[in-house]
């Protein structure tokens, strides 16, 4: 999902780019703007449904205020179903008008940054063939200042995920030896180059159809659950073209009907998108050939409509964490029929992202999995033959523990908690991040000093003994 919509008039094209490349420029490259060779329309899309539902999945609207603007009612109704979404509105002038001439609504309740009074200014050169030949564009730098004001109070940094959750303002943001779920993607820290290295995978395994899982390998304590909900799946979630992360399943002693199962697992999927199937339906529905494909081509279809797109819908990704849970000794009966749903479904050929069959479903899983229980993933008949990638994490090194003990606290204050660690305690506890269980003792003492030693001031004379 594309956190920030452009709306412009079309004789507005050359300024559009150059926002847009001041946009980037400045961290801001999750946006929507039609005429983007990268950001915009794909070939074949219909413009009009396009355009409007990227308006409503978008977290904010930037309107370039021109002559022309004003004259659209295209632009015009833009604005209004921005307003009535409830969406972040910021009002750009690239044109000298007066405020007269602007809908009441925008000047009444929207402040307006004006990128056309005030010097210096700032020189863009855009291209965008042949829609837009070579073009010099020039804003003002106040008034890019102002904008640049403006996203960083609406909490639309760069790359950045809102906390504390909107459902949960008291959230604790170190959460101890529990899991970050999705909610904590804000402060979770130490793991960026492991983040990335799983998206690039997971955007190449959607394209090429070969692989079907990918496997996160680590000891236990390395934080292989946390990784995958709170460092993948949020930024998935993000990316709704491409994504659809469906509820996550932790196998336990059920796989299936168990309070984390598939059943529920889809419940919930389907629930979201108003299907409402009870959980004996969905079992029936499991229990049959193909029933786990007929599932996952309901939701397809139903999140194609929303999209609106010509485009293969998005590809669906499954975490099960925990994986070795469906080899132990408790698994139950259950755990092989899902290893051998999974592996009929994804051991099947299906092309590439765009030439998908209806045989072949839509799917990556993610699977979590210690190290030293991978050999029984190895030695599954029902998976060998299915493709696999890997994540492997492992230990952290100095400056990731350092970002695990800091990166919350820069959030707070983003958000207007200030904390405040001592730089001792720092050091402190990073000279006592060593060996094996480093990571989960660690996380275990921030939270404890976060929740006992009154959430803004983390002093070195407080840490307790562990």
């Amino acid at each position: 999902m594309s956190k920030l919509f452009i709306s412009h008039s079309n004789a507005n094209n050359a300024k559009a780019l150059a926002l847009a490349q001041w946009l980037e420029y400045n961290g801001w490259d999750d946006y929507f703007l039609d005429i983007s060779a990268s950001q915009g329309l794909s070939l074949g899309e219909r413009w009009q449904a396009a355009l409007k539902a990227a308006a409503q999945r978008c977290e904010a609207v930037i309107f370039l205020i021109s002559k022309e603007w004003v004259a659209s009612d295209w632009c015009k109704a833009e604005f209004l179903l921005a307003q009535n979404l409830g969406k972040n509105i910021f009002g750009v002038l690239i044109d000298e008008l007066p405020l007269a001439s602007l809908p009441v609504e925008m000047t009444s309740e929207w402040q307006l940054c004006n990128l056309v009074k005030g010097d210096p200014h700032l020189t863009f050169t855009v291209e965008r063939d042949p829609i837009v030949v070579s073009t010099t564009v020039d804003f003002s730098q106040i008034g890019l200042a102002e904008l640049h004001a403006g996203l960083q109070k609406s909490g639309l940094e760069a790359a950045s995920f809102l906390w504390p959750p909107k459902d949960d303002p008291e959230r604790v943001p170190y959460r101890g030896l529990k899991p970050y779920q999705p909610q904590d993607a804000a402060v979770f820290f130490g793991r960026d180059t492991s983040v990335i290295q799983g998206l690039d995978q997971l955007r190449q395994m959607r394209e090429q159809r070969i692989d079907k899982m990918l496997v996160v390998l680590g000891a236990s304590g390395a934080g292989k659950s946390s990784f995958s909900r709170a460092g993948l799946l949020p930024r998935l979630d993000r990316d709704d073209r491409h994504f659809y992360p469906l509820p996550i399943i932790r196998p336990q002693r059920s796989v299936i009907s168990g309070n984390e199962g598939l059943v529920t697992c889809f419940e919930q999927a389907l629930g979201k998108v108003k299907i409402k199937h009870n959980q004996a339906q969905i079992r029936e529905t499991l229990s049959i050939s193909e029933g786990l494909l007929q599932l996952l081509g309901e939701l397809s279809a139903l999140r194609k409509k929303e999209l609106v797109s010509d485009a293969p819908g998005p590809t669906f990704v499954l975490l099960i964490d925990q994986f070795e849970e469906l080899y132990s000794s408790q698994r139950g009966a259950e755990a092989e029929t899902l290893r051998s749903l999974l592996g009929d479904l994804l051991a099947r050929p299906g092309g590439n992202a765009q030439t998908l069959t209806v045989s072949a479903a839509n799917l990556i899983v993610i699977a979590t999995i210690r190290t030293d229980l991978y050999e029984n993933m190895q030695t599954d008949q029902f998976l060998d033959k299915v493709g696999r990638r890997f994540i492997d994490l492992t230990p952290m090194d100095r400056a990731e523990y350092k970002m695990v003990i800091t990166g919350p606290a820069q959030c707070l204050e983003k958000a207007g908690t200030a904390l405040t660690i001592d730089p001792k305690l720092t050091e402190q506890l990073l000279a006592d991040a060593q060996g094996a269980d480093a990571l989960p003792l660690l996380a275990f003492s921030l939270e404890r000093l976060y929740i006992e030693w009154g959430k803004r001031t983390l002093l070195y004379t407080t840490m307790p003994t562990v």
